[in-house]
């Protein structure tokens, strides 16, 4: 069994929504990140960066990084993934490492700009360039989904549960929304889905 530790507004929905879409045996192991219980003694026995999400995996080996859990979890699982031999692997390995590496961190610097500097108060440059540059990348965003509707055309995948979740991290996910429709034709594809209107119970994302 799957063990995940996890927190809502975390990377852990990426995660979660794998083990789910597969229908395989997890369990989700909740931390109280406001509470604390990232940075107990237990907990960073586990991830010593004191961050969630953590995947326990059957044989008690534990991953961190949420982009490497999902392509760890949908190869293992055999869903919401191109094979590694075919033809969209690629696509599919250069826009979640897009998305985990770019969106992700920006919009880190969005909500924590104090973190990203060593001057007191100098968040609010920090702060403008993050939101600057998430809307730059989800206007390129919208240009590759295209008509899709998806980001691998037809197919759905990780990447646009990846997507769609880092949309509804944006300050304004409503703002986004409005500005690229490509984005938001697939955010509602991907919340129509049982699998994730499943796990948003836990995650509350929108």
């Amino acid at each position: 069994m799957f063990k995940l530790y996890t927190s809502a507004g975390t990377g852990g929905f990426a995660a979660h929504a794998v083990l789910e879409e597969a229908g395989a045996r997890y369990r989700i192991i909740p931390v109280d990140t406001r509470a604390g219980e990232h940075r107990t003694v237990k907990f960073l026995k586990l991830n010593p960066m004191a961050q969630v999400p953590v995947l326990e995996l059957p044989n008690g080996e534990l991953m961190t990084e949420s982009a490497a859990m999902v392509i760890y979890l949908c190869d293992r699982l055999g869903v919401l993934a191109p094979a590694p031999a075919s033809r969209n692997r690629a696509r599919f390995l250069r826009w979640l490492l897009f998305l985990a590496v770019n969106t992700y961190t920006a919009d880190l610097r969005a909500y924590y700009s104090d973190r990203y500097s060593t001057v007191p108060g100098d968040v609010t440059g920090i702060r403008a360039a993050a939101l600057a540059d998430m809307d730059r990348q989800f206007a390129m965003l919208d240009k590759v989904i295209g008509n899709g509707p998806f980001m691998l055309g037809r197919n759905f995948s990780a990447l646009d549960v990846y997507l769609a979740m880092l949309v509804y991290w944006h300050p304004e996910p409503a703002t986004v929304l409005t500005r690229h429709h490509n984005i938001a034709r697939l955010v509602e594809r991907v919340k129509a889905r049982k699998a994730v209107k499943a796990i948003n119970v836990f995650h509350q994302l929108w």
